[in-house]
């Protein structure tokens, strides 16, 4: 089985993963690979696979973060690890050995592939001597929501955990992320402030977005989608873990309500545990103003304020986005059109 965690962006994720370490029943991949959506955005080409050429699955890896396994294995080092633990991972041996495991399977289809590349990344990771091909398995993708309904079609034996906060909390977390001195796409970090957040990139809008589709799927594969209120899941821990280990069908175990990574346990950088506190909050971060505008995109209809300042910034807000939305959909049809006239 694979399961699959996910989330806006700030969401909890990683608190998430760190909590699932260390149970007894799952082998939970210490970095965030974010393989499956991968093969999702080349769903198109799967039609190649009788072909049987790895070149096709590198096109399909390398429009993931599958090569931060690489730079991670010669670093020695996970790219998030707090606590800097020494890494026994050698990226080349890893990958000549999935390669190997997927020249012998008859027919590849995207279970197969993607269950081999975990299952070896796993094996690795974790230095088991058995291929952990039918262990229970977690992954990380990195706000991919257009990937889920894939993942729960094509790979049969899973469940998906979406991690849930409110839009004012998950900004404040982004505002606050700190960029990493070997990491260059930690750059745009630099870049954050709460208008390009708010009024540029739009999240407060493509959060409510992805939740949506977290309904909708909630009900297509009932038992197979659970949602974890990031608050539930650090000030009351226990009870958060025991619904996620019954979603899970596995047992409750005390180290479930305690952060570790690889076994040790994780804290902020200035020794807090990462538990029962939220190191930024909304309130100590947005003005007043900034509050009540966020608030405006999780109301619905007939509750707005119509007559504040803050839903007419709403109204600007949202309808700037739709017009971006419609030109974009626009040109890719049109895109789409020419191309089928160039190549018919």
């Amino acid at each position: 089985m694979i399961i699959l965690i996910d989330g806006f962006w700030g969401s909890g994720k990683t608190t998430l993963r760190y909590l699932l370490d260390g149970h007894s029943e799952l082998k939970v991949s210490p970095s965030q690979e974010s393989i499956i959506s991968a093969f999702e955005r080349n769903k198109n080409k799967s039609k190649f696979f009788s072909y049987k050429d790895i070149r096709l699955i590198r096109e399909f890896l390398a429009t993931s973060y599958y090569y931060n396994l690489e730079l991670e294995s010669s670093e020695g080092y996970l790219d998030h690890d707090i606590n800097r633990n020494k890494l026994l991972f050698d990226f080349y041996e890893f990958e000549k050995y999935w390669i190997n495991k997927l020249r012998k399977v008859d027919k590849w289809d995207n279970e197969k592939i993607i269950n081999i590349i975990y299952s070896s990344i796993i094996k690795f990771y974790y230095q088991t001597e058995e291929f952990p091909i039918n262990l229970k398995k977690v992954v990380v993708e990195d706000n991919n929501f257009n990937c889920h309904k894939f993942f729960l079609q094509e790979i049969k034996l899973s469940k998906l955990i979406v991690a849930k906060r409110s839009p004012s909390d998950n900004l404040v977390s982004l505002l606050n992320r700190e960029t990493i001195s070997n990491n260059y796409k930690t750059e745009g970090y630099k870049k954050y402030s709460f208008n390009y957040l708010v009024r540029s990139q739009h999240f407060p809008i493509r959060i409510n977005n992805n939740y949506k589709i977290t309904k909708k799927l909630k009900k297509e594969f009932p038992g197979r989608v659970y949602e974890c209120d990031f608050k539930n899941l650090i000030y009351n821990t226990e009870d958060e873990m025991k619904k996620i280990s019954k979603f899970l069908d596995i047992p409750y175990e005390d180290i479930l309500s305690k952060p570790t990574h690889f076994g040790e346990n994780i804290k902020f950088k200035n020794g807090d545990g990462i538990l029962n506190k939220e190191k930024y909050t909304a309130e100590s971060t947005f003005s007043n103003y900034q509050i009540e505008l966020i608030n405006q995109f999780e109301k619905k209809f007939p509750k707005y304020n119509f007559l504040s300042l803050s839903f007419l910034d709403f109204v600007f807000i949202k309808s700037f986005y739709l017009i971006k939305l419609f030109l974009r959909n626009t040109i890719k049809f049109f895109a789409k059109k020419l191309k089928s006239i160039y190549e018919g």
